[in-house]
């Protein structure tokens, strides 16, 4: 299935879980903005995009901190930088690269491909939680913006590639 993600992690030889991390930052991008801008994020969601779960046949269970450091969160820290603020906060900001801006100062988004069931599992779960809520938090107001499709359809972020 394609997914959309910012067009300089198509430079790095990234796992279908950090593809995923990157068109939800994608997304986060476009409706928020992310030049100089710090996002704080509950450590479990991140861990659980990025694919840092084992998997068991009867549930999943998070990977004990232990065995997960920032290290060895790999490629991914060529494209996001990660600052671990509580033990289970994370803060993730854009690793700016111009040449991979508009004039307009937008972000390029590409499409990719991804394989891997639990990654596209994620995606789904990711597009029904987005599309139904506003999950950002400005610490002065949440605001949810009115939208003829806002209740009917998904955003328009994900419309082109949804699929049943």
């Amino acid at each position: 299935m394609k997914i959309k993600v910012p067009a300089y992690a198509l430079d790095y030889n990234l796992s279908d879980h950090e593809l995923l991390f990157s068109c939800f930052m994608a997304f986060i991008a476009k409706e928020h903005g992310y030049k100089n801008i710090r996002y704080y994020m509950y450590a479990d969601d991140v861990k659980h995009l990025l694919g840092f779960i084992d998997k068991n046949p009867s549930r999943n269970v998070m990977v004990p901190d232990g065995r997960r450091t920032h290290e060895s969160f790999g490629t991914i820290t060529k494209v996001f930088r990660f600052g671990f603020i509580t033990q289970d906060t994370f803060s993730v900001e854009f690793i700016r690269r111009p040449e991979y801006e508009y004039r307009n100062g937008q972000i390029m988004i590409e499409e990719v491909d991804i394989t891997d069931f639990e990654a596209i599992k994620l995606y789904y779960y990711m597009i029904g939680r987005l599309t139904a809520e506003d999950i950002v938090d400005d610490d002065v107001k949440i605001t949810r913006k009115k939208a003829s499709w806002m209740d009917t359809a998904i955003k328009p972020f994900f419309r082109e590639h949804f699929m049943l």
